[in-house]
């Protein structure tokens, strides 16, 4: 079994995550979710995501309230992610591969092995419970990954009776540098969301997704055909004697600015700002009639 190879607090030091991009250590997880998924029935698979707000108790009632220190009621920022999905889990491989720094198991699929990395960089730790099967049998792996993590399976896994697949990640008590950018309004982060697994939702890859607070929950296939599908236009293009597919569609809330995302693997490699490049392109473009 291989191991991580640096010191697990110097990795994360040297991991680089701009303040301004806090959600992608979220994004990462959600991406996680849908690779696990691939290979099994579409109609079976989902992913859940719980979004945890900060609370604070009410003096008066005693009960936990969203209040701000004034005492107003407000939105008040996530403070933590739960996500949920009933794909492969933490079998011996993909476990070997989450332990090994800079794993090459994934890079097929355009992946650098680092991910986990930003989740310990924009949250104190995650907990981890996968229930899994593998060779005939079911187990349950369950540990908590943080800056001070020792990889020992012997420790993490067990026998289960639970015969189903569910692996859960809780991203807990988000960094206060990382947290501020990220969307207090359910909608704006579902919104996020489906931005950033757009290439999922246009080839129709994505399994049910559900995102919800304590109030309210969004399916994200619901939103995507509401605000975005009518919207998409598809041509193909040629550049160095290869053929690209280019999709535009126009995002009518919850998107800060114009930007070309550049995919490959079925999901995002880089997002371009396009404000740089066209002049003039800082304000929502609208419809002439």
């Amino acid at each position: 079994m291989a191991f991580f190879k640096t010191d697990l607090k110097g990795q994360i030091r040297n991991t680089d995550l701009p303040k301004s991009n806090g959600i992608w250590a979220l994004f990462e997880a959600i991406v996680n979710s849908i690779q696990a998924l691939e290979g099994y029935p579409t109609e079976e698979a989902y992913i859940e995501i719980y979004a945890k707000r900060e609370t604070m108790v009410d003096p008066n009632t005693g009960k936990l309230e969203q209040y701000d220190l004034y005492g107003q009621k407000t939105i008040l920022p996530f403070e933590s992610f739960e996500i949920t999905d009933n794909g492969s889990g933490f079998t011996t491989e993909n476990f070997d591969s989450f332990i090994t720094a800079h794993s090459t198991l994934k890079i097929a699929k355009g992946c650098k092995g680092i991910g986990r990395f930003l989740w310990l960089k924009a949250f104190k730790k995650a907990s981890i419970v996968s229930n899994y099967e593998e060779e005939g049998s079911w187990y349950c792996r369950a540990f908590d990954f943080d800056e001070n993590f020792s990889p020992d399976e012997n420790d993490y896994v067990s026998p289960s009776e639970i015969k189903e697949r569910k692996t859960t990640i809780i991203l807990e008590e988000f960094q206060k540098p990382y947290q501020k950018d990220v969307p207090k309004s359910l909608e704006s982060l579902a919104g996020r969301i489906v931005e950033h697994c757009l290439t999922y939702f246009i080839l129709s890859k994505c399994p049910r997704i559900v995102v919800k607070d304590d109030i309210d929950s969004i399916v994200l296939h619901d939103y995507y055909n509401t605000n975005i599908k009518d919207s998409l236009h598809r041509d193909n293009i040629e550049l160095g004697g290869r053929t690209f597919t280019l999709y535009h569609l126009q995002m009518q809330k919850n998107v800060d600015a114009h930007k070309l995302h550049l995919c490959a693997n079925d999901r995002e490699v880089r997002p371009v700002a396009l404000s740089g490049s066209i002049p003039n392109l800082n304000k929502k473009i609208r419809s002439a009639s």
